[in-house]
């Protein structure tokens, strides 16, 4: 499962288009808004065992599962 990649710095990141700009964003809360705004969301898998490289997924693709 695909989730939000957090960088080394805590941020996320945000994409209006593949090419840019790029918006890096503090909280999960944040990054909910810009991708209800049709921006694409970096996102990675840290369950695999193998580093897997960050993706730009566009927001029609995003399912939220909230967990409490």
């Amino acid at each position: 499962m695909l989730v939000p990649h957090r960088y080394r710095n805590g941020t996320y990141l945000a994409s209006k288009c593949k090419q840019g700009p790029h918006f890096r964003v503090d909280s999960t809360e944040e990054l909910i808004t810009h991708m209800v705004n049709g921006h694409y969301i970096r996102m990675s898998n840290p369950e695999t065992r193998h580093h897997r490289t960050p993706r730009l997924i566009h927001p029609a693709s995003i399912r939220v599962e909230w967990v409490s």
